[in-house]
């Protein structure tokens, strides 16, 4: 389980980011190329086949790493961040709770979750 990699929010935002920098000329979706191109002359490598399978959500060979999903959103301007705690409002300001351990809940979670 990886947050970054899993993650359908990220994956959406950065291929309708890649659609509208890198329009195909077919209509839809994106030149995978440029994007491969770009990242080439910041020195940093994406292969075409990891950018394309990530996309198409296969997941038997080798997709893109977390660092380079990272990269992806941070060159594209698509601010990923990790939020620890519960976002609460409190007289119209928005702050952060960590709720007191539960054990009894955090097992409920753990099972939901990880089957276990």
């Amino acid at each position: 389980m990886s947050i970054v990699k899993d993650s359908t929010k990220i994956k959406q935002a950065l291929l309708k980011r890649l659609q509208d920098v890198y329009p195909s000329d077919k209509g839809q979706g994106y030149v995978g190329a440029k994007v491969i191109q770009d990242a080439s002359e910041r020195k940093f490598k994406i292969t075409a086949g990891c950018l394309s399978r990530y996309f198409a959500g296969k997941t038997n060979k080798s997709i893109l790493s977390e660092e380079q999903i990272i990269w992806l959103c941070v060159r594209y301007g698509l601010p990923v961040q990790l939020i620890v705690g519960k976002i609460v409002i409190d007289n119209n300001k928005i702050g952060i709770s960590i709720p007191k351990y539960n054990e009894s809940e955090s097992l409920k979670l753990l099972k939901q979750i990880f089957n276990g």
